[in-house]
């Protein structure tokens, strides 16, 4: 009996061994199956470790890379061929974003049910090839990348990396200007963004700073930054966030980022997704960094006296420039404020005081003059104080500058 016994638990211990083994295959095939099938030891699908199926076209049919006599063969137009091929891919696999690489799996017709298909399947990008080519020509044998997407779909319409090659001619190894012809740097590579960053700044700053579509930013043409100059594409004058927005200005841009702070915008970059990964049709891209800067961008420590200008809002500076004094004005410096108001009278130095004695600053002057103010209810009567600051008050300001 007690053999019996034995024997029976002998074989509920294999039985579990062989469903949990098979659980296990089972498991393994779902998730891993694609890795099988684009093994390139398969030589129903590989030659030399070539994919020798499938066939890769552009949004409007133009081929772009197929198979004829059991060879890989690509677009007939050399131009394309140049152009497109990160998109596509080379045959050996070295460009890992291309199409014959990353989408390996479709092109091979691959499913679960029947198997692969002798002939392949097909993928259709959503690049247009004639986009690609003017790309290329526009690049003109730069280092580079472009691409094109429309935001109301997502799709990639142009996607160009320099330096390229003919895949049919191959390239000359020993010339440096191919050093990195691999790499697809529309996908692979990360890049400072330039203007586009704008918005991920007014993001910010649509949440972060009151009063933000009642004020208004000039534009000299040029900004002075920690110490650099920052130009602007040209002199807008007084603008609205919504004309700075369309004139892409940078002065503006710059204003609002001090204010702002490193922090918050790394906060917002980060939000965008600026900082990570992101799958493109199962690529991966390369993810992007930000580096926040202190606040204001500026160390104080170093000069003698030290000025805080502002409008007024609420009867008071602004909340982001009474925050920055609070946690980097240096204690003990000689300090003067200059600052415009809509109201012709009111005590609006009441908050930014109260810091700066706090941090045991000498008060060496304030300059105050009238400014145009659409702050809140004001905005509902076209603003007050228009016309201000005038010539005469700006040079008043220059004046008080000047003798301190």
């Amino acid at each position: 009996m007690k053999k019996i016994k034995r024997r029976a638990w002998s074989a509920l211990i294999l039985a579990a061994a062989l469903v949990l083994g098979l659980g296990l295959y089972v498991w393994r095939f779902a998730t891993g199956y694609r890795r099988w099938v684009n093994f390139s030891a398969n030589e129903n699908l590989f030659e030399n470790g070539a994919l020798v199926v499938g066939t890769v076209t552009d949004r409007g049919g133009v081929l772009l890379a197929g198979v004829e006599d059991g060879k890989r063969v690509y677009a007939a137009d050399r131009a394309t061929r140049v152009a497109c091929l990160h998109a596509v891919g080379d045959a050996g696999g070295n460009i890992g974003t291309g199409a014959l690489t990353a989408l390996a799996d479709r092109l091979t017709g691959f499913n679960l049910v029947t198997g692969a298909s002798g002939q392949g399947g097909t993928v259709v990008l959503s690049i247009d090839e004639a986009l690609n080519r003017a790309a290329w020509d526009a690049l003109a044998g730069r280092r580079g990348a472009v691409m094109v997407s429309d935001y109301t779909t997502g799709e990639v319409l142009c996607m160009v990396s320099s330096p390229s090659y003919d895949p049919d001619e191959g390239f000359d190894s020993s010339n440096d200007w191919y050093d990195g012809v691999y790499l697809n740097r529309c996908l692979s590579a990360a890049y400072t963004p330039g203007s586009v960053f704008k918005l991920v700044t007014l993001a910010a700053a649509i949440e972060h700073i009151d009063g933000l579509y009642d004020r208004t930013f000039t534009c000299t043409g040029s900004r002075e930054v920690d110490g650099h100059i920052l130009t602007c594409s040209g002199v807008h004058g007084e603008q609205t966030i919504e004309q700075a927005l369309a004139n892409s200005c940078n002065c503006a841009f710059a204003e609002l980022s001090l204010e702002l702070g490193g922090q918050t915008l790394k906060q917002y970059a980060d939000k965008f997704g600026l900082t990570s990964q992101q799958s493109l049709s199962g690529v991966w891209t390369a993810a992007g960094s930000f580096e926040a800067g202190a606040a204001g961008s500026a160390d104080l420590a170093g000069y003698d006296r030290i000025g805080l200008a502002s409008g007024v809002y609420y009867a008071n500076f602004a909340k982001q420039l009474i925050a920055f004094a609070q946690e980097h004005l240096p204690e003990g410096k000689d300090v003067f404020y200059i600052y415009t108001h809509g109201a012709p009278k009111g005590d609006f130095l009441k908050g930014i005081r109260q810091v700066t004695e706090a941090k045991h600053c000498k008060e060496i002057g304030a300059y105050r003059c009238l400014g145009f103010d659409t702050f809140g209810p004001f905005r509902l009567v076209g603003g007050i104080a228009k016309g201000h600051p005038d010539e005469d008050e700006i040079r008043g300001a220059a004046e008080f500058y000047a003798g301190l």
